[in-house]
């Protein structure tokens, strides 16, 4: 079974009405802001999404335990570490969001790209 997106009405029909529900308010102890879905792929055996991030995080940095904005990535951090963490903060809300679209992510890896504003 090769890798390839399947291109079907019901997955053509999540992205269209991901414009409008694919934006989720987040307060809570590890991010506060804005997450968007951007875009979601279906595959023959799971699902992938895309998403975008405007807001602060919760990280431990110099200063301390805080929350700090996406100009944390300037400074002299491991981009990959922080993306990895924003995947781990952004996997719950971003799962539930697409469970109303039977869109099943099932692990943090599914969301591949992951952009902070």
């Amino acid at each position: 079974m090769g890798k390839y997106c399947l291109q079907t009405n019901e997955v053509k029909a999540i992205k269209k009405s991901l414009k409008k529900w694919g934006q989720i308010h987040v307060d809570d102890d590890k991010l506060k802001g804005v997450i968007t879905i951007k875009n979601v792929r279906k595959y023959p055996l799971w699902w992938e999404a895309d998403v975008e991030i405007q807001g602060q995080s919760f990280f431990n940095y110099k200063k301390g335990r805080d929350f700090y904005t996406s100009d944390i990535q300037k400074e002299n951090v491991s981009k990959i570490k922080v993306n990895r963490l924003l995947r781990e903060y952004v996997f719950k809300h971003v799962s539930m969001r697409l469970k109303y679209f039977d869109a099943d992510i099932r692990q943090t890896h599914n969301i591949k790209k992951i952009k902070w504003i």
